[in-house]
């Protein structure tokens, strides 16, 4: 996100050698408007990750980039102006970060595992503290589901740059285990639901509105192993994990597991399928 307003320093503009420190500059961007002192104390803590991921400054526009942001905490804390932390900020960080996981994170996680969908309801601009009923007025039908995971898509992408600038400007104290809990759990969440090109990958993503295309459907559903036969000749051998060649069961290779190059197969074909339609309704 390029630099508005608010002053901040650009994020998109970052040497190739401390990439990390984008997605912290992206969280400052995306919380200013609401926390500014917590916007400022995330450029503090890009400073200290250009420092650790490149302590000697020798990448390609590193130095320069380190002292705009250094001289950036000097001239815009809005506090004592002299660019120093207060005693009550890391206090201040910790206790926005589990108030991030609380209301972004966990909320979402328990709505999207205890709802499946709402009638007749649609989106509508989401606040930084989305609750359950947040972002929704009537507008049509909708699968609130695959709604809910793409907002908790976005959160883990802020709450784990977050961590990182409570990590930095905690470093002289021990994290307290409840921080350390919250973080593993984003972890575990952003594994499940990741950003996507086309169409979603997360289990909870089943009633997004891309499978709603009946052409889409068929492939996902004949490409989900549904031509393998029913039952196998050998009895009760698995035959999940075996395809049958011929009639005779010397020819059966057992034990091959065709899932993996299923999957890959079907995910080439429906991004393939999907560019196809979406060139099609362009013309």
């Amino acid at each position: 996100m390029a630099a508005k307003a608010n002053n901040l320093p650009d994020s998109e503009v970052v040497p190739s050698a401390v990439r990390e420190v984008t997605s912290i500059l992206r969280a400052a961007h995306d919380i200013h408007p609401t926390h500014p002192r917590i916007a400022y104390l995330c450029v503090c803590g890009a400073a200290e990750e250009c420092l650790s991921a490149d302590p000697f400054l020798r990448g390609n526009g590193v130095l320069l980039f380190a002292f705009r942001l250094k001289r950036w905490t000097e001239t815009n804390d809005e506090t004592l102006g002299d660019g120093k932390l207060r005693p009550s900020d890391v206090r201040d960080i910790q206790s926005f970060y589990l108030e991030y996981y609380q209301k972004n994170i966990h909320a979402l996680f328990k709505f999207i595992e205890d709802y499946r969908h709402f009638e007749g309801w649609g989106p509508a601009p989401m606040p930084l503290w989305p609750t359950p009923m947040d972002g929704f007025k009537a507008l049509r039908t909708l699968s609130v589901r695959a709604d809910r995971a793409e907002l908790l898509t976005y959160a883990c992408g802020i709450a784990l740059p977050l961590y990182k600038v409570v990590e930095h400007l905690s470093k002289d104290e021990q994290l307290p285990p409840e921080i350390l809990e919250a973080h593993n759990e984003v972890k575990r969440l952003a594994e499940i639901f990741r950003p996507y090109m086309i169409y979603p990958s997360d289990p909870y993503s089943d009633d997004h509105f891309i499978w709603r295309i009946p052409e889409i459907r068929a492939v996902k559903n004949a490409l989900r192993g549904k031509f393998y036969p029913s039952s196998n000749t050998q009895g009760d051998n698995n035959s999940e994990n075996t395809e049958i060649i011929g009639n005779n069961p010397a020819d059966t290779p057992v034990g091959i597991n065709w899932r993996p190059m299923i999957e890959i197969i079907s995910l080439l074909l429906i991004s393939f399928f999907v560019i196809c339609l979406f060139q099609l309704l362009m013309f």
